[in-house]
C-alpha cells in the first residue's frame, strides 16, 4: 500500500493525464471513459465540476503539447452535447462571471485565461445559438396554436425523461467499469511517484 494520497481536486488532472495520453486523443475517446470523471466530480458534490474544469484547463495547457490546444473547442464542445459541462456553466466562466476554487492546488489564472481564449471559437458559437433559439422561440409563440404547443411540450418532457432514463442505466451498467479504470490511472500515477522517489533516494545515497 503505498504512503501517498492525492488530494480530490488533484485526483481529476491524473486520471485525465492517466486515462488521455498524448497518444490517445480525448476527443474522440471520451465517451469511453467519461463515468469516470461524472463518478470523481459526483463524489465532491457542487465543487467536483471546478476541480473537474481546472483539470481539464492544466491538461490542455501544461500536460498536452502547445499544438493539443488548438482541440480545446472541440473537447468543450463534445463535453456539453454530453450534458457533463452546463452552457451556464461555461458561458459564466468564459465572462468572468465565476471563478473557479481559488483554495485547487489546480488553480492557474494564466493558464484559465489562455484556455479561455483557446476556446472563444466555441462560447462564441453557444452565444450565437442561445440567441437564435430565443427568437424562433418568440416567432412560435406567436403563430402556434394553444394545443400544438401543449403537445409540444408533453413530446419534450417525454423524450427529456426517456433520455434521462437512458442515462441513468448506462450509468449503472458502466459503474464498475467506471471505478476500476479511475482505481487503475490512481494507481498508476501513485506507483509512478514512488518509483521516482525511490529514484531519487538511491541518488542522493550514491552521492
Amino acid at each position: 500500500m503505498y504512503k501517498y494520497k492525492l488530494s480530490k481536486d488533484f485526483m481529476h488532472y491524473v486520471s485525465l493525464c492517466a486515462v488521455f495520453p498524448p497518444t490517445y486523443n480525448i476527443c474522440k475517446h471520451w465517451s469511453k471513459h467519461e463515468e469516470v470523471f461524472v463518478d470523481l466530480v459526483g463524489r465532491e458534490g457542487n465543487v467536483g465540476i471546478e476541480h473537474f474544469m481546472q483539470a481539464l484547463i492544466m491538461y490542455f495547457m501544461k500536460f498536452m503539447d502547445r499544438d493539443f490546444q488548438k482541440y480545446a473547442s472541440t473537447c468543450m464542445y463534445n463535453l456539453w452535447q454530453a450534458d457533463v459541462l452546463s452552457e451556464k456553466f461555461i458561458l459564466d466562466f468564459a465572462k468572468r462571471e465565476i471563478k473557479l476554487d481559488k483554495d485547487s492546488e489546480l488553480r492557474d489564472k494564466k493558464a484559465e485565461k489562455k484556455f479561455t481564449e483557446a476556446i472563444q471559437d466555441f462560447t462564441d458559437f453557444l452565444q450565437n445559438t442561445e440567441v437564435e433559439e430565443y427568437d424562433y422561440d418568440i416567432v412560435d409563440e406567436k403563430e402556434e396554436e394553444e394545443e400544438t404547443k401543449m403537445e409540444d411540450a408533453a413530446k419534450l418532457d417525454a423524450d427529456k425523461q426517456k433520455s434521462l432514463e437512458e442515462r441513468k442505466l448506462k450509468q449503472e451498467e458502466l459503474a464498475a467499469k467506471a471505478k476500476a479504470q479511475q482505481q487503475a490511472a490512481i494507481d498508476a500515477a501513485l506507483k509512478k511517484q514512488a518509483e521516482d522517489d525511490e529514484k531519487t533516494a538511491r541518488m542522493e545515497e550514491s552521492k
